[in-house]
């Protein structure tokens, strides 16, 4: 049976405490374990589907890709060539093993995203894999990557390290991989290294902290109320001010990223306001646990549309 396209575990953001704690709850020994502490690289999500004596399939953050997309998305088809080698590797270990095997990447470097400056060239990082559908631990995955000879696509990390440490990790620190100045990390990655924890739901725990210049979520300047308003009415425009906060130019090239492209024209703004509101809006939930909003109120709250769509168009302009 052929591999399928399996969509890479959601990140959890570091400050959604009470998420966190729903986990530590679950989990209290979380806080002990020694995690693995990944840099985090401003790049394109990729996946690769390996099937024994089969095709390599290559999937964006969300879909399948088709050849022809394939081909048009950040030129990463040129990856195929200068990782040849690599993937010869996987493709014989499935073959030998007869299992499936999917490979999530990093795509990074000149031309994929402008915010953090790799150098002059395009890279494929490797951050997880599942075999025949079981997500490989850190332990584990690194150990795949190290007995194929391949140990060199591994992502950057600081090492291991307690959740409790990990959690305090300074982020605003020089690119590892190009350290010139003014040159920073977008965040990192935190995960458990020797074993996975999931919780009712099935999501695996993993949790990214992002440098300031990079976090999807910013204060806005409050608006002042009408005096008229009843308490529910302010308390609605509380809450529609506050998911504001989450749309922003860094969720906008988070959305980009997860696309494996940026916007080109004007048609294209209804697609990706989609994308970054229905992003923005699962960021806010995750906040808000406790807000239970009828279908009326949220059309108040979540009305982002407009201020994505400025987004939108000043990046189209080159104004930011």
């Amino acid at each position: 049976m052929n591999g399928k396209f399996i969509k890479f575990n959601e990140i959890s953001n570091h400050y959604q405490t009470k998420e966190l704690n729903e986990w530590i709850e679950t989990y209290p020994e979380l806080m002990s374990v020694e995690c693995i502490v990944e840099n985090k690289i401003d790049g394109s999500n990729a996946q690769f589907i390996f099937s024994p004596n089969s095709e390599i399939k290559v999937g964006s953050r969300n879909r399948l890709l088709t050849s022809d997309m394939f081909k048009s998305l950040n030129g990463i088809e040129t990856a195929f060539t200068k990782y040849k080698k690599e993937f010869s590797k996987i493709q014989g270990f499935s073959d030998v093993y007869d299992v499936n095997i999917n490979i999530y990447c990093e795509f990074f470097g000149k031309g994929v995203q402008n915010r953090i400056n790799y150098g002059e060239d395009k890279y494929l990082n490797f951050i997880s894999a599942r075999i025949n559908e079981n997500v490989l631990t850190p332990e584990i995955f690194y150990k795949f990557l190290d007995d194929l000879s391949i140990s060199h696509m591994k992502c950057h990390n600081f090492g291991k390290m307690s959740l409790k440490k990990a959690l305090d990790f300074n982020v605003e620190i020089l690119e590892p991989l190009n350290p010139i100045e003014n040159n920073y990390i977008e965040g990192v990655v935190i995960k458990p290294f020797y074993k996975n924890y999931y919780n009712k739901f099935g999501a695996l725990f993993i949790l990214k902290k992002k440098s300031p210049k990079f976090e999807e979520k910013m204060k806005i300047k409050k608006v002042k109320k009408i005096k008229t308003l009843d308490e529910s009415e302010k308390r609605l425009i509380d809450l529609h001010e506050d998911f504001l906060t989450y749309i922003n130019i860094n969720r906008m090239h988070s959305a980009f990223s997860k696309e494996m492209r940026s916007i080109k024209d004007s048609s294209e703004i209804t697609y990706f306001l989609k994308i970054i509101l229905n992003d923005a809006k699962n960021d806010w939930k995750k906040d808000h646990i406790n807000e239970n909003l009828n279908a009326a109120q949220e059309k108040i709250v979540f009305n982002g549309g407009k201020k994505i769509s400025k987004l939108l168009i000043e990046y189209m302009k080159g104004s930011i």
